[in-house]
């Protein structure tokens, strides 16, 4: 990964990057972290995805590197983070991360993919709800939480606010395979749909 990320600084004028590194099983939070700090150098990117599914042993060390490194990049306006199956990455981490999201107020797309996530994932739904209602400028939010801990608490907060996300014309929401999703939980979503006059999917 600092081979990797000496060879991305010296691209400093890329606007769109897509990094796909599915499973390296032995990258630590301290390999990871070099890697981030290569990416915030790039101050002309507009576009990032980041796929790392599978990665066991990132945790809280670099996701909240990741989310600090992230604010530094002005002129993003489409993120997207696939972490399929990083199986150290639970609800704290996403609210870190989610502290971070709240400062990229010029985003206009949107999505994190935790599918199979095995941690506790309601603190971090909880505080990515709240935070969205920074992101005035979303048109597009796509959330995969498939198979995770996520209770009524945690789905309601995240659909109360996504009715403040005036913007809005794409939304994706999974949260199959959750014992945890009520009636109440359809009612919110729809109640704050109603008034996104713009969604269309």
């Amino acid at each position: 990964l600092k081979i990797l990320g000496q060879a991305i600084k010296k691209n400093k004028y890329i606007e769109d990057l897509h990094l796909s590194l599915n499973k390296w099983v032995k990258v630590t939070d301290k390999g990871f972290t070099l890697l981030s700090y290569a990416i915030s150098k790039l101050t002309k990117l507009k576009k990032f995805v980041l796929d790392i599914e599978e990665f066991p042993q990132i945790g809280n060390v670099a996701i909240t590197k990741l989310g600090q490194d992230l604010t530094k990049l002005k002129q993003l306006t489409e993120l997207e983070l696939n972490f399929f199956r990083c199986s150290s990455i639970a609800g704290q981490s996403l609210e870190i991360l989610s502290e971070h999201l709240a400062q990229m107020t010029n985003l206009r797309k949107l999505m994190i993919n935790m599918k199979q996530a095995r941690g506790l994932m309601n603190m971090g739904v909880t505080a990515l709800g709240k935070r969205l209602n920074n992101l005035r400028e979303l048109r597009e939010l796509k959330l995969n939480f498939l198979s995770c801990d996520v209770s009524e608490t945690g789905f309601n907060e995240l659909a109360l606010n996504l009715r403040n996300l005036r913007q809005l014309n794409v939304l994706e929401l999974t949260f199959g395979n959750n014992d945890q999703v009520t009636n109440k939980c359809f009612q919110a979503i729809g109640n704050s749909l109603s008034q996104l006059s713009h969604v269309r999917s």
